[in-house]
């Protein structure tokens, strides 16, 4: 276990400096495009404050005082939003910022967001609780069958089972979310109105519950009764999606791993199948499949629910990401992608460390045994 210690001395500097050349190109990519963003919003505020003016002053020819107004007016929005200062120092300050995980900025005005937040980080950490909430729940909800499925199709490798599995799987891939999203919609939602048709709606419940003052028993299950409600259409459809997709991923990675020769001398010792299935081919086989599950997890925190939350309405980062972006909300777009980053960053290289405990032949530091 001597090259252990090596292993994760190379992997954290390695950590370190991504982590400072994405926060330098996330600084450069919004300190250069929302410069050209918030310079049209200043404008625009610039000539209503000048018209307030002269409809305040009717009658009253003084343009030098105006002028001044104007011009004060202009320095102090500037200012207000960072935009006094050379591109290159605005580019040096977010990196820094970032690096330093100050990103609390103010929020725009007049952009009304679907989850509560005073700044950016609120917004930020509480439409990241919803949305992994939703999506960590239905995760392990088709890991479990995946899982299941996927073994007992590469253990018949071939039948007529496996070739079904096959073909949902090519179906269910096929199928864009947001269309399924919008055919349960209106199907369970607006027809059979089982469901909600906006998921918006969970927060104004949630405290609407709070004001009632029930006892604990009974505040906690009609609390966990309305995120069952407004969840369940999301995670039906997210069901369908994956359903057949990973399953017939998991069964790709048995079915190469029991072709390894460690599982030939395993079976010839006399070991139960059982037991080499799940003793030695599935833990030799947990890398790939437990990196395929957290990285379809963290890829939602990159934006990949943005349409999908959309649909549905969940109080969650896409649609935040959805608002920002319609409305022109540097800050929040900057919050949103840089934690996003981060938490991709480190699942990353833990991911690594997580490897070497499930498979020890993924342990080639320089000593290692």
């Amino acid at each position: 276990m001597r090259g252990v210690g090596r292993v994760i001395v190379v992997t954290l500097i390695n950590f370190f400096i991504v982590y400072l050349a994405l926060a330098l190109i996330i600084s450069f990519i919004f300190s250069y495009f929302a410069y050209h963003h918030l310079k049209g919003i200043i404008e625009e505020s610039i000539t209503a404050y000048e018209m307030q003016i002269r409809t305040r002053q009717r009658g009253i020819r003084n343009e030098t005082l105006i002028r001044e107004l104007v011009k004060k007016f202009n320095e102090t929005m500037y200012k207000r939003y960072g935009l006094d200062v050379p591109l290159h120092q605005r580019i040096l300050l977010n990196t820094i910022n970032l690096i330093t995980y100050n990103i609390n900025f103010t929020l725009l005005s007049g952009v009304q967001y679907p989850v509560p937040g005073e700044n950016s980080v609120d917004v930020a950490f509480n439409a990241m609780i919803r949305t992994a909430m939703l999506f960590s729940i239905s995760t392990l909800i088709l890991l479990f069958f995946n899982i299941l499925l996927g073994l007992q199709a590469a253990k018949r490798a071939g039948s007529i089972f496996d070739r079904f599995l096959a073909i949902i799987a090519l179906i269910t891939n096929s199928l864009p979310m947001w269309w399924v999203a919008m055919i349960m919609i209106m199907v369970f939602a607006i027809n059979l109105k089982i469901f909600p048709v906006r998921c918006i709606g969970l927060l104004y419940e949630l405290r609407q519950l709070q004001r009632l003052n029930l006892p604990f028993h009974e505040y906690f299950f009609r609390y966990i009764g309305i995120w069952l409600y407004y969840m369940a259409l999301p995670i039906i459809t997210i069901i369908i999606i994956g359903f057949g997709g990973g399953a017939y991923v998991v069964r790709s990675i048995v079915l190469v791993t029991s072709r390894e020769d460690f599982v030939f001398v395993a079976r010839a010792k006399g070991l139960p199948e059982r037991r080499v299935l799940y003793r030695h081919i599935l833990r030799a086989a947990s890398p790939p499949i437990v990196a395929m599950i957290v990285f379809s997890i963290v890829g939602i925190f990159l934006g990949g629910a943005i349409i999908s939350e959309r649909v549905f309405m969940w109080p969650g980062m896409g649609t935040v990401y959805w608002t920002a972006i319609s409305n022109g909300d540097a800050g929040v777009l900057l919050t949103l992608s840089w934690i996003s980053v981060v938490i991709y960053l480190a699942i990353y290289f833990i991911l690594d460390f997580v490897f070497m405990l499930l498979d020890p032949r993924i342990r080639i530091g320089k000593g290692v045994e």
